[in-house]
């Protein structure tokens, strides 16, 4: 999710920094950067994008 990762995420940082708070980013941690055509098949949601390195693929 290039659009949030570029965007959203550096302003988040830039913010935390400023009070001299440690900044975390989960989304990168989790791998949730992936590419969204990569899926994981769900039995309620049928095919999901994969978000998270341990789905079922």
């Amino acid at each position: 999710m290039p659009p949030f990762r570029d965007s959203f995420t550096p302003v988040l940082e830039a913010e935390y920094g400023k009070v001299e708070a440690a900044f975390a980013d989960v989304t990168a941690a989790t791998g949730a950067y992936g590419p969204l055509t990569e899926t994981a098949q769900d039995p309620v949601q049928c095919s999901c994008p994969c978000w998270w390195r341990g789905c079922a693929r």
